[in-house]
Formats: structure tokens, C-alpha cells, sequence
């Protein structure tokens, strides 16, 4: 390309101008234009890249001609701008990732990336997938901006096992570059293996030998790898095992012969695991029937049957069924029976018996005789042989017989249960059935069977209760016995009961008396008492009656009442005994005086007292009770100084106080000595005195008096007295002396 980027204009006002740049430059200089003018002209002659080269940077000097040569320079920077020249190109042609089938939604896959060499916006590059299919569902999606590639749909290995998606990077004007992105899906053990009868009838003969095809199976499993590879297993514990033929496919065969009489269907579950981790498996159970085939003989149930008839039978009565059971099935088990025919008797069995051939009932052709014969064997065959015995029994037209006409015995009262007492027997002249005797009580008389057991197969009687000889002395009952057709006999029982002493003495009061006067002489009957003993003989030895009496004197006040204890004993051995308290009160009389726990009261008591005031207490005690206990208090009757006691001090009956009835004065009276009796309420009342005494104590109520010499002429008389007194050994505070 050409193109003219400077313009030089020279002026030059004389002399010649030459201008040059570097050669190594895409630009030229043009000097000479066609007017003959002079300029210089950059031109460019080469193109430019500026993804290569950016920037140029020259030096331009313009020499002149004259002597000596003058040169001038000038810096010229060319800067190249960016064309739209250059198509994104990615940084790899083909691109390649892996992801699991299993990996969530949104997870980033790959990441492309692609450069544009042009600058700027020429540069800017967006991607995005190209040649997709309108109806594609394609699940992935690219981030035009940063080339991110994320799973947006479901991925499946088993349906697509890769991507192969067309990348495009595309500028903003339009250029593009391609690369390729190749996504491998990578398989995980999602799917279990899938079990599918190819060839299975469900049906197999039991005499199959080992080996035989049972059926063909195909397993598939839609992973790859060890995820696909699959093993198919059945149960150990049967008869078959697996065979590995093709790919995917096994046959399942016989191992051991088979028996269909042992087991005649089999579930057989097939399991198939794949080798994934974890592993997954699946099961399918299938069911085989074992067919038959005639391999059993019939086989009777018994070697030998026995039954029997009575004798005297009507013809054509059933005898008994025989049966024999093929394990075979369907018409291979079908069973015919078939009677030897035999002699009996001279004759052939067939004129006795007969079977049904499908049934195995055997029946009598004729009335059969117990005397004639007891006992016939007949043979019946299938493919095997069996015997049959078939005994006559006697009718029983024998009644049992007691051996006694009457059993005695004894037992002893209280005996334990389970006591023997006694064995009736009984026998019977018939046989078998009829000749067994069973014992029973007859129903008589009632209690019997609460009393005694009787064993009913050996006649042995027990106790099964305690017997009270006290009511049954003697105990009667009758006994039967019964053989098994009903025919009975019957026989009396007399058991005499021995008594033991196993009751005490009772003892009744029939009278007593209670309470007893203390004043009852020795010998009062205080009671009347009754002893029973229920035992016999030396048991039951006590008196009858006994009169309880006093044996001394009572007192109450020594004893007011006392617990007696009577003990009745019998004479048994050993001897019982009872024990009977009775309580006895003793009842009061009045047999005693109050009693003062003092022979003398005395007091003191200030002259110039107050009247009423109490001076001192007498109390008096009486041991008898209620009103002979009661005591009152009595002033006895008696003078001082002329006048009744009464008008100095009182008794208060019922307290016993004592108290002054006017005021004391020491100059009249010192002393007041009195009598009080203390008398009880009896009838006829008891009573006792007691001396009281009180002392008048002086109070300084009187002036001092001379009484000699005798005042007269008023003049006063003065008197000295001696006094001697003559000191011997006295107690303190003894009366000496007194002056008036």
C-alpha cells in the first residue's frame, strides 16, 4: 500500500535542499514533484502489522548543498492503529474433559479460552456452541463471557457415553475461530443387573440326571466395565448350580438326582450382583416343579393290624380299614387291595371275609364264634403282603363277685390322708374287657366319698379326710363293683374308728360371783364350773363339776382384786389341758377407822388474831374405799376456862381446817387444848380422835404497872430488888423467871 502521511514544505531562498530517512523503515521520501517544485513526501511502501510492530520511530535530515554543507534533523513517531485484522483463535484445538453420570447440576465441566490479537474492542471475544440441532437437548451450556461449560441437563453414560460439542470464539465485528470440545462420560455402578428367563419351563422329571438344562438365563447390566460385569448365584442348599455358557448368559442345571416324594417344588431364587462399588444386585425367584414317575411301590402304614369282634356278630359288618399310601402321584399312586385267599378251618378265607378294593374295608361274611375259634389271620396284598389278626371277644354275660360279704377294718381318728384302711376285691369269670372291674362307692349314703377314696382299678380304700371319732364311732358304707359292660355286685363295709386324745377339756362357767365381800367367810362359793371332755374312755376322764370357793379370809385393802386361773386336765396320754382366768373384785366394808398420821397437833397462834383465820390442819386417812372412806371432822365437846370450845376454834368437816373463832388475848388464855374426831361415812360410821393444841403468843399490847410500893401523897417510892439466882446447867431458852 501507498499512502502519504507527511508533507514537507521547504522554502528555500537560495541553495539546493536534501532530505533522507533510515532504509530499514516501511516509509520513503519523495523529493520532485511534476511542477518542479520542492518538497519532501513520506510515502509508505510496505504494509504494516501492529500486532508485529506498534510504533515506528524515525530520524528525518535534510542536508543543503552549499560549502560547508548545513544539515537539520527532526523526530518523527508514527504510531500504527489497530484494524479489525485477527480472528479470536482458541488456545487449544480440541479440547477434552470427563465428568461422572451422577454429577449434579451446575457443576462446572471445562473451561475454553480464546485470544484476539487485535486490540480493544476488535479484541473483545464471546463463545458459544455451534452446529447444534434444533431439536438438540443438549446439556451443557457455555458462558459466552468467560467460556465456562457447566451441566444444565441429565447426563446418562448408558444413553450417550460422550459429547462432541463445536466451539466458536467471535469477535464483536463478526471473525471467528473454531475448536472442538470432546466430554467423556464416565460411567458409575447406576444400574442393577436385569435377570430374564430366555428359556424356562418350570417344570422338570424327578429322575432327570445331573446335569439336565433347567432353564436359560440372560443377565444384563447397562454399566460398563467392572460396573457391567455381573455373577449370577442361587442357594447352596439346593440342588442346582449355575453354568456360565455365553456372555450374559448361564444355564441353570441339575447337581443331585431329584426325588419328588422328598420335595416336589422348589423356590429358587437367582441373584445377580454386578462387581461396582458398591455392588449392585438384583434377585428373580422362580419356581420348579418336579414332575412324577412310577418309581414307589405301595407301602402299607402297618406290618401287621389287629382288630377285633364280638362274638355273635350280624354278617356283613366292617371289621377295619387297612390302608396302604403310595408317595407316587396321580394314577401312579392309585392303590387296589386284594385278599389272599387262604384256609381257615378247612375252608377258604374268602367264606369269612371280604375287602373292597378301593377302600381296604374288610367285613365278616358270617357270625363268628368265640367257643368255635378266638382268632382268625388273613393276608391282603398289593405289590406287598400284610397280616391281619382278627380276635373274637367274649360278651360279657359274667356280673363280677365280691369275695366277702362284708369287709371290717379299724382306723385310727385324725389318721393322715392317704391312710390305707382296707382292699375289697371283686372277680369277674369273664375275659378282656368284660372280666376288668372297676370299684366305686354306692351312692347310698351321702359324705362317704368326702371321707374315704377307693382306688378304682385295685379296690384299695384311703383316707381323704380326717375322721372325728367324736362324731363317726363307727362308720358303715357298701361298695360296688362294676365290670365294663355295666353288670355290678355289691358288698357292706364296717370300719371302727379309734379314738385318740385330740380334744382338750372344755370348761363352762355355769356360774360366778364377782365382786365378793371382803367380810365373806373361808369356804364362799364363788362360782360354779362345768368340764366336758369330748374323748372316750381314760381321753375323756374329767369331773364334771366343781364349785370355786374361798380358801381365807379377804381383805381388800390387801388385795382388792386378783386374776384365778383354773387348769382342767384330761387323763389321755399324753394329757391335753385348758386354762380358764377369771377375774375376781373384792367389794369394800367398812372394816377400818380413819387414822391421823399424828398422835398430836400443835400450833401457834398470835394474840390479837383475826377471827376466822385458819390456825393449822388435821387430816385423817381411811384404807376402805367410796363412802366407808369418806371422813368428816368433829369438834369434840370440852370447856377452856369456863367456856365451850367452840367459842375459841372450829373444824371445817370435809378439810379438816381448823380455824379461831373470836381473837386470842395472852393475858386471859395462853393455851387452847382441844379434842377432834375423824369419823368415815360407813354404817355403822369408825372413827378416832386426836389431841389439838394451841399456843396464845404474847404481843407487846400492855404498858408496864407498879404494883408495889403503892404510890402515896404522889410521891414515888423507889425499890431496888435484888434477885439472885442460882445458875445450874439448863437448855437454852428455858423459863427462868418471871417479875411482873
Amino acid at each position: 500500500k501507498t499512502a502519504y502521511l507527511f508533507f514537507f514544505f521547504l522554502f528555500f531562498f537560495s541553495g539546493r535542499v536534501t532530505c533522507a530517512i533510515p532504509d530499514n523503515v516501511p516509509f520513503k521520501l519523495q523529493h520532485t514533484r511534476t511542477d518542479g517544485s520542492k518538497y519532501a513526501e513520506m510515502m509508505l511502501q510496505s504494509g504494516l502489522d501492529r500486532e508485529k510492530q506498534s510504533e515506528h520511530t524515525l530520524i528525518l535530515t535534510a542536508v543543503d548543498g552549499g560549502e560547508p554543507q548545513r544539515s537539520g534533523t527532526v523526530r518523527i513517531h508514527v504510531s500504527v492503529l489497530d484494524a479489525n485484522d485477527n480472528a479470536p483463535v482458541f488456545t487449544q484445538s480440541v479440547y477434552k474433559a470427563s465428568v461422572l453420570e451422577n454429577v449434579l447440576r451446575g457443576t462446572v465441566v471445562a473451561r475454553v479460552s480464546a485470544v484476539d490479537a487485535d486490540q480493544g474492542y476488535n479484541g473483545n471475544v464471546t463463545y458459544s456452541f455451534t452446529h447444534l440441532e434444533e431439536d438438540s437437548s443438549c446439556p451443557f451450556e457455555i458462558n459466552s463471557y468467560t467460556g465456562e461449560i457447566k451441566l444444565t441437563g441429565a447426563i446418562d453414560y448408558e444413553v450417550s457415553p460422550n459429547y462432541e460439542l463445536n466451539l466458536q470464539a467471535k469477535d464483536p465485528w463478526g471473525v471467528a475461530g473454531a475448536s472442538k470440545l470432546i466430554i467423556e462420560i464416565v460411567d458409575v455402578n447406576d444400574n442393577s443387573p436385569v435377570i430374564t428367563m430366555a428359556s424356562f419351563s418350570g417344570k422338570i422329571s424327578e429322575d432327570s440326571p445331573p446335569g439336565t438344562v433347567v432353564g436359560l438365563i440372560s443377565v444384563q447390566d447397562k454399566d460398563s466395565g467392572k460396573n457391567g460385569q455381573v455373577h449370577l448365584t442361587i442357594d447352596e442348599n439346593l440342588p442346582f448350580k449355575i453354568k456360565s455358557s455365553l456372555r450374559n448368559y448361564y444355564t441353570l442345571v441339575t447337581e443331585q438326582n431329584l426325588d419328588r416324594e422328598k420335595r416336589s417344588k422348589y423356590n429358587i431364587t437367582l441373584t445377580a450382583t454386578d462387581e461396582g462399588v458398591p455392588a449392585l444386585s438384583s434377585r428373580k425367584a422362580v419356581g420348579l416343579e418336579v414332575t412324577d414317575i412310577n418309581d414307589n411301590a405301595p407301602a402299607f402304614n402297618q406290618s401287621v393290624y389287629y382288630t377285633q369282634v364280638m362274638e355273635n356278630n350280624p354278617p356283613g359288618v366292617a371289621l377295619l380299614q387297612i390302608h396302604a399310601s403310595d408317595p407316587d402321584q396321580g394314577q401312579n399312586a392309585r392303590i387296589s387291595y386284594f385278599l389272599i385267599d387262604d384256609e381257615v378251618n378247612g375252608n377258604p378265607t374268602s367264606m369269612y371275609f371280604s375287602i373292597n378294593t378301593e377302600s381296604g374295608i374288610i367285613q365278616s361274611l358270617r357270625s363268628l364264634d368265640y367257643e368255635q375259634r378266638k382268632e382268625y389271620k388273613i393276608r391282603v396284598k398289593k405289590s406287598g403282603t400284610v397280616n391281619i389278626n382278627v380276635r373274637i371277644l367274649d360278651a360279657n354275660d359274667n356280673a363280677p363277685v365280691f369275695n366277702q360279704s362284708v369287709y371290717k377294718a379299724t382306723v385310727i381318728e385324725n389318721a393322715p390322708k392317704a391312710t390305707y384302711v382296707v382292699t375289697v376285691n371283686a372277680s369277674d369269670i369273664d375275659s378282656g374287657l368284660n372280666g376288668q372291674v372297676t370299684y366305686s362307692f354306692s351312692k347310698s349314703k351321702a359324705g362317704i366319698a368326702d371321707l374315704f377314696n377307693i382306688d378304682e382299678t385295685t379296690g384299695r380304700i384311703y383316707v381323704t379326710k380326717e375322721i372325728d371319732f367324736e362324731k363317726d364311732k363307727k362308720i358303715e358304707f357298701r361298695v360296688e363293683a362294676k365290670d365294663q359292660g355295666g353288670l355290678t355286685d355289691s358288698s357292706k363295709v364296717e370300719i371302727e374308728v379309734i379314738d385318740v386324745n385330740d380334744n382338750a377339756p372344755v370348761i363352762n362357767v355355769m356360774s360366778f360371783t364377782s365382786p365378793v365381800s371382803e367380810d365373806s367367810p373361808a369356804g364362799t362359793t364363788i362360782g360354779i364350773i362345768n368340764v366336758k371332755d369330748l374323748d372316750s374312755g381314760e381321753n375323756g376322764q374329767v369331773r364334771n363339776y366343781y364349785a370355786l370357793i374361798t380358801d381365807a379370809a379377804l381383805d381388800r385393802e390387801s388385795l382388792p382384786e386378783c386374776n384365778i386361773t383354773v387348769v382342767a386336765s384330761d387323763a389321755g396320754s399324753p394329757p391335753l389341758s385348758t386354762k380358764r382366768t377369771f377375774n375376781l373384785k373384792v367389794s369394800d366394808v367398812n372394816d377400818n377407822a380413819p387414822v391421823f398420821p399424828r398422835k398430836f397437833y400443835s400450833a401457834l397462834a398470835a394474840e390479837n388474831n383475826s377471827p376466822g383465820i385458819s390456825v393449822l390442819s388435821v387430816n385423817a386417812k381411811d384404807p376402805d374405799e367410796n363412802q366407808n372412806a369418806r371422813v368428816s371432822y368433829i369438834l369434840q365437846e370440852c370447856e377452856i376456862g369456863g367456856s365451850p370450845v367452840s367459842e375459841y376454834v372450829s373444824v371445817n368437816a370435809e378439810t379438816g381446817v381448823v380455824s379461831a373463832v373470836r381473837s386470842f388475848d395472852y393475858e386471859q388464855i395462853k393455851e387452847l387444848v382441844f379434842t377432834v374426831k375423824a369419823q368415815d361415812g360407813g354404817s355403822p360410821p369408825l372413827s378416832s380422835n386426836v389431841t389439838v393444841k394451841i399456843m396464845i403468843q404474847d404481843q407487846n399490847d400492855n404498858p408496864p404497872q407498879v404494883l408495889y410500893p403503892v404510890q402515896t401523897g404522889g410521891s414515888v417510892v423507889s425499890l431496888r430488888l435484888k434477885l439472885y439466882i442460882r445458875l445450874k446447867r439448863v437448855e437454852v431458852g428455858c423459863f427462868i423467871l418471871s417479875v411482873p
